[in-house]
């Protein structure tokens, strides 16, 4: 009986030992099973701003690929306009050249209609001079009649420059009004 009561006893003994092995046990797991659920709340905050960073980014990344479609529409209203502006300048180019070509036609036209002017006034006094002289001979009756032909078509003539001249006028007119 007394080594059943000394078993008991250290039974009892490694009972109180166990139990205080098994707190000790407990309670390290307690710690551990904090520690555990700290670092997961630290993760998963870790996570969230990650999460938030991302969501950031691709905001960027859209925000970026707006402007980029939008700096190419820039680009081609840029283009565009340039190209408007091209042709335009050469169109005044063009439209200064042509008014400088009919200015040095105009007065090459002016230039004629006074030599044909001052011919006219030459055709007037030969004819005058044939008309005094009533008794020439008939091939000066001739000559006279030529004369006055020619001075009819030289007057058409002039008449013709002179509208001509006119309607160069005009044009030039309206053409330096264009490129003003």
């Amino acid at each position: 009986a007394e080594r059943s009561l000394t078993r008991l006893q250290e039974l009892g003994k490694i009972e109180i030992d166990l139990k205080a092995e098994l707190e000790i046990l407990r309670k390290e797991s307690e710690f551990q099973l904090k520690e555990a659920q700290n670092e997961k709340s630290e993760v998963t905050k870790e996570a969230e701003m990650a999460n938030q960073k991302i969501a950031e980014l691709e905001s960027f990344a859209f925000e970026a690929e707006n402007l980029k479609e939008k700096l190419v529409q820039v680009q081609d209203e840029l283009n565009k306009a340039i190209s408007e502006y091209n042709a335009a300048s050469e169109e005044i180019k063009s439209l200064t050249y042509n008014i400088k070509n009919e200015k040095q036609l105009k007065q090459n036209l002016e230039e004629k209609v006074s030599r044909l002017e001052a011919k006219n006034l030459d055709w007037q006094e030969s004819f005058q001079r044939l008309e005094q002289s009533r008794n020439v001979d008939e091939e000066l009756k001739c000559r006279l009649t030529a004369a006055q032909n020619h001075l009819s078509d030289q007057k058409k003539e002039a008449e013709e420059l002179q509208q001509k001249v006119f309607v160069l006028e005009k044009t030039v007119s309206s053409r330096t009004s264009e490129v003003d």
